[in-house]
């Protein structure tokens, strides 16, 4: 780029540059160049800047010769007021990755600007999953450039957002963001981490706990982080039980349980949206007929003066049915199908999330009432009733297999590692890149 044109985006006048008719589409050939944008950007140029941007919009993501997009260089320059300006007419600026994959809101984190650090994660929400050539995300830059402030910021971005499983996010070395501030003895940062993440035992590469990290030579700090790590329910690799290998999973035979969670996600992904809902409603419609039909079934029950509101026959202990079993026995076997398929695919079609887990829970509440009616209401020879009770356990059963994280003390009743693994294995092949 000529010195002229130069000048005139270090000065900012419009004017002189629509005058000097610079050939913009020229310097958006070159791979690597400080095009207008950049200089009127390092300059503070605010009003110039919005202009190029708007003239050209390709150069807000072209890379300088220092792999700097404009609002990089701005934000290196110290011109925060530009960098505002540009994000408000772009905020996907936010997420251009320069020079080893550093984008604007990575800059951020190192810097002591907490205020502008909020409103780069307003303006672009999705730019906290971006990670470095290292692997890091936003949040491992603070805590290994020790800004308190920042991770305090972040923090409570993930927190109100809940985003918590970027804090499982491991850099090259397999470190965690708790990994990196035991290792640097930030002890003000490790109570905030602990106090945010699931599972404080995550190992890196080298197979190490953030305990197993603390356990270095004794000093006043190390031994309060020791503490605070054990009181916290963090172990060492050695009392840990061991890892599933891929390898080992992939090689051993396919459990039950396993085919129960591959049949559940090739089915669900099967599924578009506006199918999901008309399932739905259809369920959710037989579900509510099949369970009234059991609360009033054809011909009554027996009422506790040993009278029936119909004259169907029969009678027995109060709250039985009157109807003969000829006649009840199909009608309630066919009911109870109706009802209890009706209901696993209601909880089938609930996407698994912590928020759906009580509505599930409803449901097979729901379904429990139905076996404990149905159970007081059958006469002698309760088939049905036992039929729909391990029907239901199996639909329970396979249903929760993929709502055990959310549901304490079943990750290890049922094996929750493996098949925690199975689902990645099976999901693998609808993968799409959700961190860049």
């Amino acid at each position: 780029m000529d010195q002229i044109l130069t000048d005139v985006c270090e000065a900012g006048d419009i004017n002189d540059f629509y005058l000097l008719n610079p050939d913009l589409e020229r310097i958006d050939e070159i791979p690597f160049v400080d095009t207008p944008l950049h200089i009127a950007a390092s300059a503070g140029k605010t009003q110039l800047a919005i202009e190029i941007l708007s003239l050209k919009p390709s150069f807000g993501r072209k890379l300088n010769s220092e792999g700097l997009s404009p609002l990089h260089s701005a934000l290196k320059k110290g011109h925060v007021e530009t960098a505002k300006r540009l994000i408000k007419h772009d905020p996907e600026l936010i997420r251009v990755r320069g020079r080893e994959r550093i984008t604007p809101l990575h800059y951020v984190a190192e810097t002591e600007n907490i205020n502008l650090l909020g409103e780069f994660l307003y303006a672009c929400p999705a730019s906290i999953k971006d990670l470095t050539i290292s692997g890091e995300t936003a949040l491992h830059v603070a805590v290994k450039t020790s800004k308190l402030n920042c991770v305090l910021v972040l923090l409570g971005w993930l927190q109100r957002t809940n985003n918590r499983e970027i804090l499982k996010l491991k850099d090259e070395n397999g470190d965690t963001v708790l990994h990196i501030a035991v290792s640097t003895n930030q002890l003000q940062i490790v109570k905030l981490l602990i106090k945010n993440m699931k599972n404080i035992n995550e190992k890196n590469m080298q197979g190490l706990t953030a305990l197993d990290i603390a356990m270095g030579p004794p000093d006043e700090q190390n031994r309060e982080m020791k503490r605070l790590l054990r009181s916290s329910g963090a172990s060492t690799t050695s009392s840990l039980k061991t890892d599933v290998l891929l390898s080992d999973f992939l090689g051993s035979k396919e459990t039950i349980s396993e085919k129960f969670v591959k049949y559940d996600v090739n089915l669900r992904k099967g599924l578009s949206n506006d199918v999901r809902n008309a399932l739905l409603v259809v369920a959710i419609l037989i579900a509510t007929a099949t369970y009234q039909a059991l609360l009033s079934p054809p011909g009554d029950v027996t009422q506790g003066d040993g009278s029936t509101t119909t004259t169907a026959g029969g009678g027995g202990r109060p709250g039985t049915v009157v109807l003969p079993k000829k006649y009840f026995n199909p009608i309630t076997y066919t009911n109870t199908i109706c009802f209890v398929i009706s209901v696993g695919l209601i909880i089938f079609l609930v996407q698994t999330s912590r928020y759906s887990l009580p509505l599930q829970m409803s449901l097979v509440f729901m379904m429990l009432s139905y076996m404990i009616s149905l159970l007081a209401i059958f006469p002698p020879g309760k088939v049905a009733a036992y039929a729909v009770i391990s029907s239901s356990i199996v639909i329970i059963y396979a249903r929760f297999l993929g709502s055990m994280e959310y549901v304490p003390g079943l990750r290890w009743l049922l094996g929750y590692d493996r098949l925690k693994l199975q689902r990645k294995v099976v999901l693998s092949k609808y993968a799409k890149d959700e961190f860049n």
